[in-house]
């Protein structure tokens, strides 16, 4: 990559992350704790498990996806951060964080899965995002 083109590349990423959010009808918010947005996500979720195999729903389909990527709360800290020891919180983080990459790699996963046409193995992708959901909320979770 050219080290010229940098700050224009950045600018292009960021103007898009925007546009991505506007369009999402999300705004970011300064609340440092991601419940507001992972209830969204999860209502997102829910509709997409229900109707996922359903090809009415397709242009439905699609936007949940968009939905869940971004309400994704990866930069945001987990509710339990304060019950951890201080010198135990950045591991506890970090681990928050890559937890949520996973996430959205599932979701991104099944929506290419998706788009392919792959519906069932877009659906077991998604029950794989409930398991890890699942877990994720009983280590990260208040």
């Amino acid at each position: 990559m050219n080290a010229s083109n940098r700050p224009f590349r950045f600018a292009v990423i960021a103007a898009a992350a925007a546009c991505t959010l506007a369009f999402a009808g999300v705004a970011p918010d300064d609340n440092p704790r991601p419940r507001p947005n992972m209830r969204a996500a999860d209502r997102a979720f829910k509709v997409l498990s229900g109707q996922i195999e359903d090809p009415t729903k397709r242009a439905e389909n699609l936007e949940t996806f968009q939905q869940m990527q971004v309400l994704q709360t990866k930069s945001k800290r987990p509710p339990r951060t304060d019950k951890i020891p201080a010198a135990d919180q950045a591991e506890f983080v970090t681990d928050y964080r890559k937890a949520m990459i996973e996430v959205l790699e599932l979701t991104f996963k099944a929506e290419r899965q998706f788009l392919d046409g792959l519906l069932a193995d877009a659906k077991a992708s998604l029950a794989k995002l409930s398991e890890l959901k699942s877990t994720a909320h009983k280590k990260f979770r208040e």
